[in-house]
């Protein structure tokens, strides 16, 4: 049998956790500036799921990216 088929593959490199997605956005305030824009979206806008959570992350990154 070839020697390669016996061989275990390697482990993945461990994946740093991100804890920061919270602080990110400097804490609770971006995750209810989140949540609200998400919320008000849904019914704004016919209740359309999809357009409420991409609202929130667009709203999401752009914190994330000024803040």
């Amino acid at each position: 049998m070839p020697r390669d088929v016996l061989t275990p593959a390697p482990a993945p490199p461990p994946v740093p956790r991100r804890t920061e997605v919270t602080r990110g956005v400097r804490g609770s305030f971006g995750i209810l500036a989140v949540l609200a824009v998400t919320v008000a979206v849904h019914p704004a806008l016919g209740r359309r799921t999809i357009l409420g959570v991409g609202a929130g992350t667009a709203v999401y990154l752009v914190l994330l990216n000024t803040l």
